[in-house]
């Protein structure tokens, strides 16, 4: 099974028979049996024909929209689970102050230990830098987690804590591609672009999976509500940052796959990457989420895999009211060294 990305401007998605084809100018993009895809992105100006929707529902494909710089708009759902006893025992959780308390100290316990693994495993690699300040800091935050009575307690360890990492995250990066702090939207510098990118990237695969577990996905534990944010999904992202988009990132411009060149500034949308080195930026993601990881008290394939696995493990402790256990980053659990090098 496949996930698809159609991010050709103009092109035309149809169905023949019972394959979807993709083209542009009568020229054939793609041509692909139903039966081997998995999931449909669409970026920008694409336009997907009634016929060919209804295929790809009626198999269970969702179809995902993202503005052509990949910004999430919406998706279609093929269906909506019925376990409506999962959404009742969420809603319950969710307003046991305990227990919610207790989750969003386990994720953030979680991604402190996800800072402190990458900044170590760096190190590893380059015992010539000096990150004991970033590390005493997330190290006192660990420490003091227990201390915190309310969200708002975990989330200022968690602020203090992320500006330390970014701190030391910002002298990993080691070619032309620099890193001064964190700025989310709009993106001014190139590696704020493909944190944002890839961030929305995972945040749109884990919805999608929580969703398809019957979940709300709109109320979080850890973000809490806003109107039109899915929540739930940002909490389960937390986990991931550091292991699988950071160190993608830092990869990615330390191995020079993608230079200063290679970004474009977009009217009120910050820096972009253009649009071939966008489709090639999706590719590496593809790749990326295909490769093995190692996760411990479970036995998983792939990122994907893990994501689906991390949210059964949510639903079981949801519905059972036990500890929800976030991913965090073991030794041997990534196969390419951070550093790029």
């Amino acid at each position: 099974m496949s996930t698809i990305y159609i991010c050709e401007q103009g092109a035309l998605i149809r169905k023949v028979s019972r394959r979807i084809i993709a083209e542009k100018d009568k020229q054939v993009l793609l041509d692909i049996p139903i039966i081997k895809i998995d999931r449909l992105f669409v970026f920008g100006n694409v336009q997907v024909t009634t016929q060919a929707m209804a295929l790809l529902l009626d198999h269970g494909i969702d179809v995902t929209y993202f503005t052509s710089r990949g910004r999430l708009r919406g998706k279609l759902n093929s269906s909506i689970s019925k376990n409506i006893f999962l959404r009742l025992a969420q809603y319950e959780r969710w307003s046991d102050e305990k227990y919610k308390l207790k989750l969003c100290r386990n994720i953030i316990e979680a991604k402190l230990k996800n800072m402190n693994f990458v900044i170590k495993r760096y190190l590893s690699n380059h015992p010539e830098e000096n990150f004991d300040r970033s590390l005493q800091t997330i190290d006192r935050g660990l420490k003091s987690l227990d201390e915190k009575n309310n969200i708002a307690g975990l989330l200022g360890i968690e602020g203090s804590s992320s500006g330390a990492y970014f701190a030391a995250f910002g002298q990993m990066f080691r070619k032309e591609l620099q890193f001064k702090k964190r700025v989310r939207h709009p993106s001014t510098d190139p590696i704020n672009a493909l944190l944002s990118l890839g961030y929305v990237m995972i945040t749109n695969e884990i919805a999608s999976h929580l969703e398809g577990l019957a979940f709300d996905p709109f109320l979080g534990f850890l973000h809490g509500i806003k109107y039109g944010r899915k929540s739930l999904a940002l909490d389960m992202v937390e986990e991931f940052r550091q292991p699988l988009i950071d160190n993608f990132t830092l990869k990615l411009a330390n191995l020079e796959i993608f230079v200063e060149k290679d970004f474009k500034q977009i009217p009120d949308a910050g820096l972009n990457l253009n649009d071939e080195k966008f489709k090639e930026y999706l590719a590496l993601y593809e790749s990326k989420l295909s490769e093995s990881v190692f996760a411990k008290d479970l036995t998983v394939k792939n990122w994907r895999d893990l994501f689906q696995q991390q949210g059964r493990r949510l639903e079981k402790a949801v519905l059972e009211d036990k500890d929800y256990k976030p991913f965090t980053m073991e030794k041997g659990g990534l196969k390419d060294a951070i550093s790029g090098d």
